[in-house]
C-alpha cells in the first residue's frame, strides 16, 4: 500500500479531532496516529464506517418506544460512542428492536389476545364483504336501532350495486 499524502493525513487527523470532541472512544486510532501513520490511514475508513453505524443506532433509539427495556437501552447507549464495539451494539440493538416489535398490544393496560390480525386472511374477492367478527350489541340499543345496523345479505346487496356502477363508469 503506498504511503498516505499528508493532506489526507491531516483531514483524518481533523475528523478524529472532532469524533474525540464529541466523545467518542478514539484512543486505539489516536495512537496510531502518533506511531505509525500508514496504519493509521488504513484503519481509519474502518472507525468511520463504524461511527456511522454507531450514529445510525443512536438515531433509530431515539424514535422508538423503549419503555420496558430500559436496562437494555442503557447498555446501547453505554456503548455508542466506542467504536470498537460497534458489532456488539449492532447486535444488541436488534435483538431490542425484535423484542419491540414482537410485543404484545396494550389496550388500557391489558393484553389485546383478542383482537385478530386482519392482514393474515385471505385479500377478499372483489365486489364482496370481507367476514368480521360480529360485534357484541346492547339488547337496548340492537332494539332502538335494528335498521342502523344492515344485515350481512343487505351488505353484499350494495356492495353489488357500488361494483355494478363502478363497472359501468369504467366502460364510458
Amino acid at each position: 500500500m503506498e504511503e498516505p499524502d499528508v493532506e489526507t493525513i491531516e483531514a483524518y487527523k481533523n475528523q478524529l479531532d472532532t469524533w474525540k470532541a464529541e466523545g467518542y472512544d478514539v484512543i486505539r486510532l489516536e495512537q496510531q496516529y502518533f506511531n505509525d501513520q500508514n496504519r493509521f490511514a488504513q484503519i481509519f475508513p474502518i472507525f468511520s464506517s463504524n461511527i456511522f453505524r454507531l450514529k445510525n443506532i443512536a438515531t433509530k433509539l431515539s424514535t422508538m418506544n423503549t419503555i420496558g427495556h430500559e436496562d437494555q437501552v442503557n447498555s446501547i447507549k453505554a456503548k455508542l460512542y466506542k467504536p470498537d464495539q460497534t458489532l456488539a451494539t449492532e447486535g444488541e440493538f436488534k435483538d431490542l428492536e425484535s423484542k419491540i416489535r414482537i410485543a404484545p398490544i396494550m389496550i388500557n393496560g391489558e393484553v389485546a389476545s383478542d383482537i385478530q390480525d386482519l392482514s393474515l386472511s385471505p385479500a377478499p374477492t372483489p365486489g364482496t364483504v370481507p367476514k368480521l367478527p360480529e360485534p357484541e350489541i346492547d339488547q337496548e340499543l340492537k332494539q332502538l336501532l335494528p335498521a342502523a345496523i344492515p344485515t350481512e345479505k343487505e351488505l353484499s346487496n350494495v356492495n353489488n350495486e357500488l361494483a355494478i356502477q363502478n363497472h359501468d363508469k369504467s366502460d364510458e
